[in-house]
């Protein structure tokens, strides 16, 4: 989840954030999985975003599933573990991500800050994922990320499909070939919307409700049924 943890959408509340807009360039479509990018060879942040439409059996199993913490890294390509540090609040929490890179690339670690959110008037979601900077280890033999910022979204479309968007911003940090970052990053959205399709469909996600969110009318979620607790550390 954190290469998760590193993804924007072209959402409507979201278009305010500059660095994610516009000027994309689509570079992979397959199975129904539109990849784009937005930076020149040369940049230091490389832009990355993946869309697909879904029919997921509820509406925001994705946020259910990303709050499953000790199970992301099934899901989030590249992601080896993501480890809670704290609950801030229903709808924020303070994490660090853990990526495992090909050989020889360093491995990356990023603390991140996790906010949900939801547009009143459609009831498309956002789960914001940015970099934290906390006085905090590096973990040995990583290399923590110096830079980045992302979004997963939920769009709500006709008939209970959704379009959902992964998408980040990111600076790696510490010297990684600039052809090896496209790779490895590209891979990153498709990949993870891949699984994705089908991890949000497990039983655990299902009838899963937050208090946070607004459902649709036709939603099972609405039946009052709490999703499952996440212990403060």
């Amino acid at each position: 989840m954190a290469s998760v943890l590193l993804l924007v959408t072209g959402i409507a509340f979201a278009e305010n954030d500059s660095e994610l807009m516009n000027d994309w360039k689509l570079v992979k479509e397959r199975n129904g999985i539109k990849i784009y990018v937005k930076h020149t060879d040369t940049s230091l942040l490389k832009t990355f975003k993946g869309v697909s439409e879904m029919s997921p059996k509820e509406p925001f199993s994705a946020i259910a599933a990303l709050l499953d913490f000790e199970n992301d890294h099934k899901a989030f390509h590249f992601v080896s573990d993501v480890e809670l540090l704290k609950k801030l609040d229903d709808r924020n929490y303070l994490v660090r991500v853990h990526t495992l890179m090909p050989w020889p690339i360093k491995n990356r670690e990023a603390i991140a800050r996790i906010n949900i959110e939801q547009n009143p008037e459609t009831l498309d979601v956002l789960a914001h994922i940015e970099n934290e900077n906390v006085d905090m280890p590096v973990l040995q033999g990583y290399i923590r990320v110096p830079e980045f910022k992302g979004i997963l979204g939920i769009k709500l479309l006709e008939e209970g499909k959704i379009e959902m968007t992964y998408e980040f911003v990111i600076d790696p940090g510490g010297y990684v070939p600039t052809w090896l970052v496209d790779i490895v990053l590209k891979d990153v959205p498709y990949y993870t919307l891949q699984k994705l399709k089908v991890f949000i469909d497990k039983p655990e996600y299902q009838g899963v409700r937050y208090d946070f969110l607004t459902y649709p009318p036709e939603s099972k979620a609405k039946t009052g049924e709490v999703g499952k607790e996440i212990p403060e550390p």
